[in-house]
């Protein structure tokens, strides 16, 4: 039966206690029956009774904790001592925790503390704690703190977690401190404290034992108790007599030990913000106060800054300069405590010396500034200050050689002579050339080793000239004991003040440019003066002959003016030679009609003069390179792709165009006509050099010369006389190897223009490639006596009528053709005798054969007269060749003279196939192709017309199918251009077009052409078209683009 039902029993019955009773069962726990006794209950023992469950209950700790809990604790009268109240409650805790019931404590007043007051479990936070902790809490410390001694078994349990978190009670630490101090301590610093006070327990005895105890929390950060002043500091000192100051660990002010000899440092340390404090020997406080050393005084300076959250220089502000000379003075005498060993303790203590602002400068105004941000006067020169209006300087004025020491270690830059140039030099405009002073620096700078004198010096005025009236480049400066010096600056101020001409400061001046000789830079120099000389509105009156004497040097001294590809780039560049003009007829168009100074790049030599007079200036007769200058310098003899091209151009468009009187009489278009043509030969000389040079060579002048057609492609003269305009053309308008012209678009190339294949090729024109004329055996008719055969050609040639009388004739002609009403008379035997056909004829008994009677045979129109009487020549023995150069064309609107002579070939093939004679088939189609009548204008007709006549001529066909096989395009673009200007009709042009494409299939997948461009020179090359008037020449486009 538990308590509550125990207490209830009693309520409803009064006669309870006479029949129920609590009983103690054990012998060793019938002390509690005393205790109990005085809350009012009746206890038993158990041996004096038997113990029948309906009568009796055992006193457990549960009933015990419940009957106590939330009551005041009632006692024995002899336990009313501190002392033993709290032993005989450590003897109830022993009896109510057997069952380890923690939980159920709550509200037990067994809490053993150091008051009799009502301290009960769980009402409030306890601290297990040592009797020596109430003295830091007078207030509530005997109230919440467990200071009694437990016993081993009282004190484990205590010091179980489970039964601390279950009644609020935990061991003192820092955070128990935090939480009691509230009722001990006030928050704000305590002004003019007293540590020797004994009115309060706030003094010094009371906070050593304070730190003595809180340095034991090694784990927790002393900060818990940052709200509360427990750092004494000293605020004043008189006489070594402190005022004190208490105040919070939170302060973050950076507070150092007293020194324990008298320091003025302190002073200067109190205005930037550092604390002080009496000497304490507790560990816990060296996290706050700090030993005194130069190593914690500098700590301690940064922390200022760093809680004040300001720069350096910002933190010096208040205090004067007699502060900063006194807190330099104490680094430098206790450097030894932060350098040891050629190195600083600690790199951070390093990088806040460098920012301390206690170096003054050589500033106006005296200020002063960090490590950092000065430098050191380079050593052996003296301050010098170009720009006196300036009063800031970063120089450092050092006073003693330790202090130069410190900054050396500081890694303040010492002896850095080009920062140190750069201050003076920077200003150079706030000097004059004829102060002493800066003569005297100047001196003193140049006598240092050249390795020190700064690259970018080169590049400052600042050397003064002979007359002192300005600072100069040391390039722009010479030395006028050199004799070429004072020929080309003759009565010039460029040469060096007297004072600094001594040898050993000239050398120094060498290395920054100043010119004592004369080498290859010297030397554009010098001409660079020539050149600006002659452009001023006035040059001197002996300009050309300075200038000569410049060039003679360099031919005299060519092998020890060592020019690197850049400055003989430069040097050619520089207009300092003199040239001189051409004579009539070339002068109306030369470039340069007078005297002149020009560059080794515009000048050519006078043997190249044809070639580029419109172009180019030529060397005057005393400056012309010798043979071993252009030996040694092969490009001073060069000729160039432009200015041979434009050169050529300018020919055509001043003197052609314009038709200019200079060049139209006494012999000089032939002049011209010569020139041109040489000009030609300089295309194709070069040509195959750069051919033979390799392909980068190659491709550079195909380049060139593809860009120059572009927008000059008529520049070809096709013809003898350059003044008719009809004979300019481009060249892709002309085609090689043939002798007509194809039409009035494709000409034939010329015969002064037949040298030059290779260049005509390359600027798009089309060479013609005649087949290779096939093996086959041509009948020797010269075996027949010439004279007999020229007898009898003599008859064939007289003309015979139908009323002849002539009897001598007719004794020799007894047969009589008519050919288109023309007779022509020859003897049967020898047709007989040289033609099977008519051998036949004549012994077959037909009119023919009658050997008595002349024969008139009827006529016959499918055959001209000329021709026949070939034909009988032939029979006669007398060569081909020769026979059809005795038949004259007679002009015929409707056949020119190359059909005209191609259609007697064609008679006879087909008389000579009629009359079985085939030698004179093959003689035939042998002299078609020797007579080149074989054209592209008529190629294409010839083979289809060998391809569908009955005539066979088998050589002549595989003749034109390899030329057409050859010139595919050519053929193609010359049968397009023609549909295109005879067909108007634009669909009718379009079939056109389409058959033509059809036609010329079969050449093209024979040639695996994918395009129809034009034929090139090298087979390795890209075509080269060019985008003239009228598109000829551009790559061919497909047919579906034609239409």
């Amino acid at each position: 039966m538990s308590l509550q039902n125990l207490e209830l029993s009693m309520q409803n019955s009064s006669e309870f206690k006479n029949n129920l009773s609590l009983v103690v069962k054990d012998l060793d726990d019938y002390w509690i029956i005393e205790f109990l006794d005085l809350y009012g209950y009746c206890v038993q023992q158990s041996f004096s009774i038997e113990i029948e469950s309906s009568k009796f209950i055992i006193v457990t700790p549960e009933i015990v904790r419940d009957i106590i809990r939330n009551k005041e604790l009632i006692l024995p009268p002899n336990y009313q001592s501190l002392a033993d109240r709290n032993a005989y409650i450590i003897l109830l805790l022993r009896f109510v925790l057997r069952d380890n019931a923690f939980t159920e404590l709550i509200g037990v007043p067994l809490v053993p503390v150091n008051s009799i007051s009502y301290s009960a479990f769980g009402i409030q936070q306890y601290y297990l704690a040592l009797y020596t902790d109430l003295q830091f809490f007078p207030t509530v410390g005997c109230f919440v703190l467990i200071t009694e001694e437990l016993p081993d078994d009282i004190k484990s349990i205590f010091e179980s977690t489970d039964f601390q978190s279950a009644n609020k009670i935990k061991k003192l630490d820092l955070d128990g401190f935090n939480c009691l101090f509230r009722h001990e301590l006030p928050r704000a610093p305590i002004r003019d404290w007293d540590p020797d006070t004994t009115t309060t327990f706030l003094n010094r005895r009371w906070l050593e034992n304070l730190w003595k105890r809180i340095s034991q929390f090694v784990t927790q950060d002393l900060k818990l108790l940052g709200n509360y002043p427990l750092i004494p500091i000293i605020t004043t000192t008189y006489n070594y007599h402190h005022i004190y100051e208490l105040i919070s660990i939170k302060n973050d002010l950076p507070i150092l030990r007293f020194p324990k000899r008298k320091n003025v440092v302190t002073k200067v340390l109190q205005k930037l913000g550092v604390l002080f404090t009496e000497d304490s020997r507790i560990d816990a406080m060296k996290n706050f106060i700090w030993d005194w050393n130069l190593l914690m005084v500098i700590k301690a300076i940064d922390k200022s800054r760093s809680i004040n959250k300001i720069c350096m220089d910002s933190l010096f502000q208040p205090i004067c300069d007699e502060d900063k000379d006194q807190l330099r003075e104490y680094i430098i005498t206790n450097l030894n405590e932060i350098y040891r060993k050629d190195r600083f303790i600690d790199e951070n203590i390093k990088d806040i010396l460098r920012q301390l602002p206690i170096w003054p400068t050589y500033s106006t105004d005296g200020s002063y500034i960090a490590a950092y941000c000065g430098c050191l006067v380079p050593h052996g020169l003296p301050y010098f200050q170009a720009n006196l209006s300036s009063s800031k300087t970063n120089y450092i004025n050092y006073k003693k050689p330790d202090e130069k020491i410190l900054l050396k270690r500081l890694d303040v830059v010492e002896s850095s002579y080009i920062h140190y140039l750069f201050s003076i030099f920077k200003n150079l405009d706030f000097v004059r050339p004829d102060d002493p002073e800066y003569l005297e620096f100047l001196k003193e700078f140049l006598r240092l080793p050249t390795q020190l004198h700064p690259d970018w010096l080169c590049e400052y005025h600042f050397i003064p000239n002979n007359t002192k009236t300005e600072l100069r480049l040391a390039r722009e400066l010479y030395d006028d004991r050199i004799l070429l010096f004072n020929t080309i600056f003759a009565g010039s101020d460029v040469f060096i003040a007297p004072e600094l001409r001594c040898g050993w400061l000239s050398k120094g001046l060498v290395g920054l440019g100043f010119h004592d000789k004369v080498d290859d830079d010297t030397f554009i120099q010098l001409a660079l003066e020539i050149q600006n000389l002659y452009n001023l509105p006035s040059p001197p009156s002996d300009l050309f002959y300075r200038a000569r004497i410049l060039v003679l040097h360099f031919y005299y001294h060519v092998d020890d003016l060592h020019f690197t590809c850049n400055r003989w780039d430069i040097l050619k560049s520089i207009n300092f030679i003199p040239s001189k003009p051409v004579d009539y007829p070339y002068l109306a168009t030369a470039k340069f009609k007078t005297p002149k100074l020009c560059s080794f790049n515009s000048l050519r030599l006078p043997k190249h003069m044809k070639l580029c007079w419109t172009q180019c200036a030529f060397y005057d007769d005393l400056v012309i390179p010798p043979e071993s200058v252009l030996n040694t310098h092969i490009d001073l003899g060069e000729l160039f792709f432009h200015d041979v091209m434009d050169h050529l151009v300018v020919i055509k468009e001043n003197i052609v165009d314009k038709q200019l009187d200079d060049w139209k009489g006494h012999g000089a278009p032939d002049l011209l006509f010569t020139i041109i043509n040489g000009l030609y030969g300089w295309f194709e000389d070069n040509l195959l050099l750069m051919k033979r040079i390799g392909e980068i060579g190659e491709q550079w002048f195909i380049g060139d010369l593809k860009s120059s057609l572009q927008n000059n492609s008529t520049i070809f003269l096709n013809g003898d006389d350059p003044f008719d305009l009809n004979n300019w053309t481009s060249a892709t308008n002309l085609v090689l190897n043939i002798d007509i012209d194809v039409n009035c678009y494709k000409k034939a190339a010329s015969k002064n223009l037949a040298p030059y294949g290779n260049l005509l090729q390359l600027c798009g024109a089309y060479n013609f490639k005649p087949a290779t004329p096939m093996n086959f055996d041509v009948p020797n008719t010269a075996l027949k006596r010439d004279n007999i055969v020229n007898k009898l050609c003599g008859f064939v040639d007289v003309n015979v009528t139908h009323n002849h009388s002539n009897v001598g004739l007719e004794r020799f002609h007894d047969i009589f053709f008519n050919i288109r009403g023309e007779l022509i008379g020859t003897c049967r035997f020898l047709l007989a005798a040289t033609c099977p056909h008519f051998e036949m004829a004549f012994c077959a008994g037909t009119l023919e054969s009658k050997l008595s009677e002349h024969v008139f045979l009827p006529r016959v129109d499918d055959i001209h007269p000329s021709t026949f009487r070939a034909l009988l020549k032939y029979l006669y023995g007398k060569n081909l060749h020769d026979i059809m150069n005795e038949i004259k064309y007679e002009p015929d609107p409707d056949e020119d003279e190359i059909s005209f002579y191609f259609n007697r070939y064609i008679e006879l093939l087909k008389y000579a196939q009629l009359y079985e004679l085939n030698d004179l088939t093959l003689s035939v189609q042998h002299q078609i192709i020797q007579d080149r009548l074989v054209l592209p204008q008529n190629i294409v007709e010839i083979w289809e017309w060998c391809q569908n006549t009955e005539i066979t001529a088998p050589f002549l066909a595989e003749y034109c199918e390899k030329c057409i096989r050859d010139n595919t395009e050519l053929l193609f673009e010359l049968r397009l251009y023609d549909i295109e200007q005879n067909i108007s009709d634009k669909k009718q042009r379009a079939v056109a077009i389409v058959e033509l494409e059809g036609k010329f299939l079969r050449w093209r997948e024979q040639n695996s052409l994918n395009d129809m461009s034009p034929p090139i020179y090298y087979d390795e090359d890209p075509p080269i078209t060019f985008d003239n008037e009228s598109g000829w020449g551009r790559e061919c486009r497909s047919t579906l683009e034609w239409i």
